[in-house]
């Protein structure tokens, strides 16, 4: 292969040269004891493997104040090795590599790699440069027989090593010159962590390798779990899952097999081996699966589960296009939408001479969409009854479907004595009620729509299925028999979450302290603010600030305190009236975590099919953070793991995990993440971030999600996109598009999010915070610093009193718990006016009845009539006149409580 340079290219090398020599003639007047503090370090990237396409190549640094531009890589001789000395000065240095002016990379050759950011690093300027070889190698499996460390090091002498497996010193024998051994100590099957340290015979460390054996002496039998009992429709895909079967040695090579046991017909798995096979059934019935897990020792475990295929779901909406209209030919017809993503790749229409047609499959709720024809022409439907803007000039159809109608079940009255706990199930005439396999044997039985259960039962959780020949869906119980038996409905979320305001608090920036005891001492502000439930960022033990990149799932932040001090915290929030949810992350791990590291440097580690790779030998990552690295779902070991820690800081007692990058990780593992955390704690809140919302996690498996539909439409509505008809349209879709029950989180600002108020000024932010706490339906959320009018994503939180701001949210806050109406009341549209951006409604439950209005016309106000037995509880940019009217000028908005049942009138 041959390299020619550019004009530009050449210039830049005769400046690179220019500049070292530079270099070099300063180093030689510095005198030689400065001298002794600079070295020439040269800097390698070695593109023969990778093939990477390079037509820039930088290295930045803290040598050169992070520069992108300044030294320039060079692959002069054309054999793919790109060099570049750089003067830097003796001692550690941290790296990257710019690529194309655009990706900053790690070094691909070099595993040292640390702090915040995980960037490359390198000791330049001693004479010894030391390097050291461990077998077994890190993140090894060491099975019976496997009794010897070997160690290799050079250079030969002036150094020292200090050895340590699980915090223990251990003694090596040199065998030949470099080469020394040790017997590996008895330590228990599990996890062994070592460190190896190089020192100089000055004291300097020089080189530290840390990693971790995975301990297997005495090989433990593999665990089947075929899953819960699954509840499906004829003629739709049935999807089973081995997600819950585990293996005590975290082996990765274990053996998968269904097979059919029972049921009304035979059917065809889509496959007998791997972790979710799936199915259809055109009859009715119930089947049986067996599921059998081998280990690579022989070992085998075996479990059953069963599924339950009930009558078909309703038809499907027929959805027509006539080409005729159109001068050009039309070669391709696609429908996209809100429920698919807007994919124009995915949903299809056939054609029918000039005519293209679809039956779509859609559950119940308001969708907006277009038809996308030959690739590029995206058109609204010219059938469609309705029509909205779509925040681009153009409109977008909106489709309507009727939710899916038949018996609601629920639950009803219960009692119990002492031997006997008994729950109705209300909504049908007749009831059939079946228990969970993995329930076991269990007294129980059912009288007309009666359960009972045996309270002679041995201690535990049961689940139970009650379901109607009409029932859309079933009703899942779960019965947790302890000290006290009680039931729940299992997909409902925890009563308490109806009157939560959540506050989201980055710990480490919201106190002077910085810790969990700062943030104790805040709970007085945060009581007087009306918050009662503390989303803190994550805790985990992490190289980064924010703590989404965990380099350990078990164990605290130092900067935060230790886990004693999290324990406490939780008891203390628990006595002020606190709830506390747990920033959870189980899409990914840190680069730094022990498991990345051991699957990096040893390719036969069973640690290595936790994670995805690429072809040049690094991980796959999540968006652009190499840092944070994604783990593989596919491996029941990090299943397990995720499982595992979930357990662990749920036995803290926390009340709630909001779970993120919910989005990408398998939905058949979130579902299996329910089973087991609502096992333990039935009123533990589960909320995902899943962006954009999806019914689909409200499936067994979320309790809350996002309200992007809400979010979506106020950032339209502020930016001037979409008139103010869209909030309503929003509110429309939270209630049609997700299942009964399905909670919201709705907010304005988070830790991923520019502040509303930098981006769309004062006015406006507090109309939509209006809007926001008034509309009901979903549970509102501050991120700190909003109740201040912070501009600043992630500022450090002085707790300067800003009172407009504080009374305001504060206000807020008690105008919803004190207002049943505002928390699950029901919504009357009284004016929607989009040319003047008017929108006037009331709320009501019961006796309870509230009022909003809300100017957002930049230039006119409005003039309307409340009822005249009422009272104001906020005004802003108007005034109330004679005959009980309202004037809001632009920018404007009141809140009022109602005492009688008068309308009021537009005017």
């Amino acid at each position: 292969m041959v390299i020619t340079f550019t004009a530009d290219e050449k210039r830049e090398k005769m400046i690179q040269r220019y500049y070292l020599l530079i270099a070099l003639t300063a180093l030689l007047f510095q005198g030689c004891h400065k001298l002794e503090q600079k070295t020439i370090y040269t800097f390698q990237f070695d593109n023969r493997q990778r093939s990477v396409q390079i037509h820039s190549l930088y290295v930045m640094g803290d040598f050169n104040r992070w520069q992108r531009s300044w030294n320039r890589l060079a692959d002069a001789d054309g054999d793919g090795i790109w060099t570049a000395p750089v003067v830097v000065d003796t001692g550690w240095h941290q790296y990257r590599f710019v690529l194309n002016q655009q990706r900053v990379l790690k070094d691909p050759e070099n595993f040292n790699y640390g702090g915040e950011h995980s960037n490359s690093y390198f000791y330049a300027g001693e004479k010894i440069q030391p390097t050291i070889k461990i077998l077994p190698a890190d993140g090894s499996r060491i099975s019976a027989g496997q009794d010897s460390i070997w160690i290799t090091v050079s250079p030969l002498s002036g150094i020292k090593i200090i050895f340590k497996i699980n915090g223990q010193p251990v003694d090596f024998r040199e065998k030949s010159p470099g080469l020394y051994s040790a017997a590996l100590p008895e330590t228990e099957d599990g996890l062994a962590r070592f460190s190896a340290a190089i020192h100089s015979d000055g004291g300097r460390q020089l080189l530290l390798r840390e990693g971790l054996w995975l301990m297997d002496r005495e090989n433990s039998p593999p665990l089947a779990e075929a899953g819960y009992h699954i509840f499906t429709r004829s003629a739709e895909k049935a999807v089973l899952s081995a997600g819950l079967s585990c293996d005590a040695d975290r082996e990765e090579n274990l053996s998968l097999h269904w097979k059919q046991t029972a049921g009304p017909a035979r059917v065809n798995l889509s496959s007998d081996t791997t972790l979710n096979p799936f199915f259809t059934a055109a009859q009715t019935g119930r089947y049986s699966f067996e599921l059998s897990v081998t280990d690579r020792l022989g070992q085998v475990s075996r479990d059953i589960t069963d599924v339950l295929i009930t009558g078909q779901r309703p038809g499907s909406q027929s959805l027509v296009l006539e080409t005729d209209q159109f001068s050009f030919p039309v070669h391709k017809v696609a429908l996209a939408g809100e429920f698919n993503q807007w994919n124009p790749n995915q949903m299809m229409l056939a054609p029918n001479g000039r005519r293209w047609e679809i039956q779509a499959e859609l559950p119940g709720g308001v969708y907006e969409y277009k038809f996308v024809i030959n690739d590029s022409i995206w058109l609204a439907d010219p059938g469609a009854q309705k029509h909205v803007p779509d925040g681009h000039s153009g409109y977008n159809s909106v489709l309507e479907i009727r939710p899916e109608t038949g018996d609601s079940l629920r639950l009803g009255p219960f009692r119990q004595n002492e031997t006997e706990f008994r729950v109705d199930v209300e909504g049908a005439e007749r009831i059939e009620i079946n228990s969970d396999r993995n329930n076991g044997p269990v007294r129980f039985g059912q009288e007309r729509n009666t359960l009972w259960f045996d309270r002679r039962n041995k201690p535990g959780s049961y689940f139970f299925y009650a379901h109607s020949a009409n029932s859309a869906h079933p009703l899942m119980l779960l019965i947790r028999h302890f000290d006290q038996t009680e039931v729940f409905d299992y997909e409902a979320a925890p009563a308490w979450f109806d009157e939560a305001v959540i506050y989201e608090v980055f710990v480490r920036r919201f106190s002077e302290e910085g810790n969990l005891s700062g943030l104790i001492r805040q709970f007085d502000y945060l009581a007087k603010l009306g918050i009662n439930t503390l989303w803190l960022m994550p805790l985990y033990d992490s190289p980064t600030d924010h703590g989404y990149a965990p380099a350990d799932l078990f164990e605290l932040n130092k900067d935060y305190g230790r886990l004693e001090d999290y324990k406490n915290f939780i008891r203390l929030a628990h006595e002020q009236g606190f709830r506390i949810i747990f920033d959870f992350v189980g899409n990914h791990l840190s680069d730094q975590h022990p498991f990345v590291r051991a699957a990096l440097t040893n390719p036969d580690s069973p640690f290595r099919p936790w994670f995805y790779w690429r072809p040049d030998g690094w991980w796959e990552h999540h968006n652009d953070w190499d840092t944070l690295v994604n783990l593989n779902f596919n491996s029941l070991s990090v299943r397990r793991e995720i499982l595992e820690s979930a357990r662990f800081w749920l036995s803290l007692g926390v009340d709630g995990f909001r779970c993120d990058v919910a989005w990408a990780v398998p939905l058949d593992f979130w579902q299996e993440f329910r089973r087991e955390v609502k096992k333990l704690n039935p009123g533990c809140v589960l909320i995902n971030e899943v962006l954009p919302r999806s019914a689909n996690f409200h499936q067994q498996a979320f309790d809350v999600s996002y309200d992007t539909d809400f979010y979506g439409a106020v950032i339209d509505v502020a930016s001037g996109q979409k008139p103010v008809s869209a909030l309503a349209l929003a509110w429309d879709k939270n209630k049609t598009n997700y299942p009964p029950g399905a909670r919201s989180l709705r907010y304005l600002e988070n830790h991923d999010l520019p502040r509303f108020g930098q981006r769309f000024g004062t006015k406006i932010t507090r109309q939509m915070a209006v809007i926001m706490f008034s509309l009901p339906g979903a549970t509102p959320m501050l991120y700190y610093g909003q109740e201040a009018g912070e501009r600043e994503m992630r500022p450090w939180f002085e707790h300067k009193i800003n009172r407009r701001w504080l009374d305001f949210y504060t206000t807020l806050v008690n105008f919803r718990q004190s207002n049943p109406a505002v928390r699950n009341g029901q919504l009357i549209n009284l004016s929607i006016d989009n040319e003047r951006g008017f929108w006037h409604y009331n709320l009501v439950k019961d006796k309870n009845r509230v009022g909003v209005g809300i100017n957002f016309d930049r230039l006119r106000p409005v003039l309307f009539k409340v009822p005249f037995s009422h009272s104001t509880i906020l005004l802003e940019n108007g005034k109330e006149l004679r005959d009980n009217q309202v004037l809001l000028n632009p920018g404007g908005f009141i809140l009022y409580k109602l005492e009688d049942d008068e309308k009021p009138e537009h005017r």
